[in-house]
């Protein structure tokens, strides 16, 4: 009888990242012994200080750690806005929001859990605007604040799209990450 290791939040790892049990008698042969299941990964929140980083709206996260193994991080940063820890808003300038909400990303990732990540931790970054005319503002505020971050095999992977809009008319530009130690 086999067995797959593939329930929980397991299933939506990686095909590369599943163990699985071979078989639950005896090896036909002694080339591929059983081999010991992998735990589901264990999350838990990353709560950044509100001193940093503006309240969530609802009931989300600004980011979810997850521990893949005992020296092995994965960090997923919620959608950063626009919005200062104060509640203000950078009105019709692209450039100031992408700014803040690439702050925004960074403080999560310093509030993680086992030891701070920065910006040289991500290995993507999904940039989001609500115009094509933004695109310039949103890519000199990403420069700016990865310039000088060292990354031995390469910047992180990116993606950057137009969208109609978002929660609130004011915003213009929406950053989220993915971050591992």
């Amino acid at each position: 009888m086999t067995l797959s290791i593939l329930r929980g939040s397991a299933q939506r790892l990686p095909r590369v990242l599943w163990r699985r049990r071979i078989s639950t008698s005896p090896p036909h042969n002694n080339h591929h012994p059983p081999i010991a299941p992998l735990s589901p990964p264990v999350a838990e929140a990353v709560v950044p200080s509100p001193v940093d980083v503006m309240p969530p709206f609802a009931r989300y996260s600004h980011g979810s750690q997850v521990s893949l193994t005992p020296t092995t991080r994965l960090v997923l940063v919620s959608g950063q806005l626009g919005i200062s820890p104060d509640g203000s808003i950078p009105l019709d300038d692209a450039e100031a929001q992408a700014d803040v909400c690439l702050r925004n990303v960074r403080a999560v990732l310093a509030a993680t859990h086992g030891g701070a990540m920065g910006m040289g931790h991500l290995v993507r970054l999904n940039a989001y605007v609500t115009d094509r005319a933004h695109l310039p503002a949103y890519m000199r505020a990403r420069d700016r604040m990865l310039e000088g971050e060292e990354w031995p095999h390469g910047p992180p992977a990116s993606t950057l799209m137009v969208v109609s809009g978002f929660a609130r008319p004011e915003f213009l530009v929406e950053v989220e990450a993915v971050a591992a130690a």
